[in-house]
């Protein structure tokens, strides 16, 4: 393999592993962020289900049906909100868990718009529970400025105690509603109307009188049935009231629980994706570090020798040195080199030999030739090759 092709693929091969740490990081930010995200939801939601129980409290307190649109508005951001935690979260747990806080929600909405159309019926009754109240004491005023002109003082002086014993236990009611003020209002009603019409018969020689009792009866009647309408609607009203304020509570209790589940969650994956990203670290690590000692080893194993030392001896074979044999392995590269530079020395010494011969014998012709001008003739007197 070429070293071009080995370096290309060690290249390569860091890329990956830098890419592979990259993608875990990455991951791990996002599933983070997905818990923030869950975490913060969560967090707000709770808050607007706890602005929106502060509205149906002042509904309570002020009987303000304007409230109630509020309490709507909070509640819905609290579902938005919730339906977002759930479109986030990976476990199905978390997902039931989200819609079952978002039934116990809208489930108190419904219970407060319910509270809301009680309002309105119950005010309704309020206000024909005032009539009739009011017409009773305009009757009775009148049934006792005329009572006071005749003989009959002791019936004005049980009538009104009645009437105030009546007035009173209302009162009572409106501060405290209970079954069984309602039932005692009730029952004085009904002595009330039983005694007046008892005083029918004692008035029947008294016109006016019989009339005006007569008109007190059917006013107080009137009332009778205003006041168990209303008191009806008072009690059904305090009833759900309680069913609200539980309602509102358990889902806050639940946002609670599945806030810290979500945290929890978010803690063991962040852990876990921090052992994750540490042992994928290690192993990038790891495996850098080999395939570099293993492409060192290739590459030096390529060219025999540290390239500066090729370098030196190049630059010494440049020179006229031709020392660069350091006795070592001659491998790769620097081993051609040695060998190129020794056979490139033996022929350096072989020219210099040949040359220095070369010399040798032009030197002889030289005397040679000299001693052959010296002779008679310019021509040496030739020698007999024996003797005889």
């Amino acid at each position: 393999m070429q070293l071009r092709t080995k370096l290309f693929a060690s290249f390569t091969l860091v890329v990956l592993l830098a890419g592979v740490i990259a993608y875990t990081g990455y991951t791990a930010l996002n599933v983070m962020e997905n818990y923030r995200l869950q975490g913060s939801s969560c967090n707000t939601a709770e808050s607007n289900l706890w602005a929106g129980r502060v509205n149906g409290s002042n509904f309570l307190l002020y009987k303000k049906t304007e409230l109630l649109v509020n309490l709507s508005k909070h509640f819905q951001k609290s579902v938005n909100l919730l339906k977002t935690v759930q479109g986030l979260a990976h476990s199905k747990q978390n997902k039931d868990a989200c819609t079952l806080v978002i039934k116990d929600i809208q489930a108190t909405e419904r219970q407060y718009l319910e509270l809301g159309k009680q309002y309105n019926e119950f005010f309704e009754y309020d206000k024909e529970f005032v009539k009739a109240g009011k017409a009773v004491v305009v009757s009775i005023e009148k049934l006792t400025k005329e009572l006071q002109k005749t003989e009959y003082n002791g019936a004005v002086v049980a009538m009104l105690k009645e009437f105030y014993e009546i007035r009173i236990l209302n009162y009572r009611f409106d501060i405290n509603p209970s079954e069984e003020i309602q039932k005692e209002v009730l029952e004085k009603i009904k002595i009330f109307l039983a005694n007046s019409k008892k005083q029918l018969s004692d008035f029947a020689g008294n016109y006016t009188l019989y009339k005006q009792l007569k008109e007190t009866i059917a006013h107080m009647e009137t009332y009778q049935k205003c006041i168990k309408h209303y008191s009806d609607s008072v009690l059904a009203f305090q009833a759900d009231i309680p069913k609200a304020a539980k309602l509102v509570k358990k889902s806050g209790e639940e946002i609670d629980v599945l806030l810290k589940r979500i945290l929890k969650n978010q803690n063991v994956k962040q852990e876990r994706f921090k052992m994750i990203l540490l042992l994928v670290t290690l192993v990038v690590l790891t495996l850098g570090f080999s395939i570099s000692v293993f492409i060192t080893r290739r590459v030096l194993a390529q060219l025999g020798r540290d390239p500066g030392v090729l370098v030196t001896a190049t630059e010494k074979v440049m020179a006229g040195d031709f020392n660069i044999n350091d006795k070592g392995k001659k491998i790769g590269v620097y081993g051609a080199l040695v060998d190129m530079v020794k056979n490139l020395e033996d022929n350096i010494h072989k020219a210099e030999h040949q040359t220095e011969m070369a010399k040798e014998e032009s030197e002889k012709a030289r005397v040679a030739m000299k001693q052959g001008n010296s002779s008679p003739n310019g021509l040496r007197k030739p020698q007999p090759l024996w003797k005889k």
